[in-house]
């Protein structure tokens, strides 16, 4: 399977700040330029009555964090994942990180995942620093209130203004809290149920895990779909849909997980199950298929 990536730093917030909407007649017809490919208008009501952070703003907030702790050091890699597209576009989120903090090599921002997005982005960062190209990586997941058209898909939805970054190497083996698997499979609706339960048997199964110091933290479709949800031991918890893609990390990091070891499950709408497993590095807590504690 090859090595895993092991988190170095994180931080992690959800914003309650707001900054005043001041009109930008480039930034509109900028907006509207993207917007007309999909039949939309910008909703200036929105941007009045929204709190109007953008990623580049929030994510400075969290690399000030890490910068202060020397984490950013080394950093040759920066990869912002986002559900929704920057709310100010003017402004390049990961250029501007790499000026703003001295950093040198390569920077990019991945969507069109929808709240995915976040387990594509651990795989492309563990294919770029398996190439021993890139010694270091900060992932940011980053979401947005403030929507600036009309959208029914978040009719029902009010997103948060929240980030996520961690800070990631190559795993150089046990004692580091570490994602060990990252995958992603189609399924077949007609047999989720039963799917999803042979799913998690089978992590449990391949990585040792301990039940009684294990932690599932799945999104409500997954959820929903699992057939045997009342026959485990271990903690669930759903993520919360406001946090759409940041969801999985912002529950991690507020979901009093501890130092257990971690399974991700995310279903998308297309029936695509992603996986990721985080493990907490601490060999006492790994157990063998036979049981016995490894030590």
């Amino acid at each position: 399977m090859g090595a895993g990536l092991a988190i170095v730093d994180s931080a992690c917030e959800i914003f309650r700040d707001t900054k005043p909407y001041k009109q930008n007649p480039i930034l509109l017809s900028l907006l509207n330029s993207l917007l007309r490919p999909y039949h939309c208008t910008v909703a200036e009501e929105r941007l009045v009555a929204g709190s109007n952070l953008d990623y580049a703003t929030m994510a400075v907030h969290l690399m000030d964090r890490l910068q202060a702790r020397g984490s950013l050091e080394g950093t040759d890699l920066v990869v912002l994942a986002q559900y929704l597209p920057n709310l100010h576009p003017l402004r390049i989120t990961t250029s501007h990180l790499m000026h703003k903090y001295g950093l040198r090599g390569t920077a990019f921002a991945l969507s069109e995942r929808e709240d995915a997005i976040a387990y594509v982005a651990l795989k492309v960062i563990r294919q770029y620093l398996r190439s021993r190209q890139y010694r270091r990586a900060v992932l940011l997941v980053m979401d947005q209130n403030t929507i600036p058209y009309d959208s029914p898909d978040f009719a029902s939805i009010k997103p948060e203004n929240c980030g996520v970054a961690l800070v990631l190497e190559l795993s150089s083996g046990d004692g580091q809290k570490r994602f060990l698997e990252n995958s992603t499979e189609s399924l077949a609706e007609r047999d989720l149920g039963t799917t999803l339960n042979d799913r998690l048997e089978d992590i449990i199964r391949r990585h040792g895990l301990a039940r009684d110091r294990l932690s599932v933290i799945a999104n409500a479709r997954w959820y929903n779909r699992w057939e045997n949800r009342n026959g485990y031991d271990c903690r669930i918890l759903v993520t919360n849909e406001e946090y759409l893609s940041a969801s999985p990390f912002i529950t991690y990091f507020t979901g009093k997980c501890g130092d257990d070891n971690i399974i991700f499950f995310h279903l998308d709408t297309d029936f695509k199950l992603h996986k990721a497993v985080l493990m907490s590095g601490k060999r006492s807590e790994m157990v063998n298929d036979h049981g016995r504690s490894m030590h």
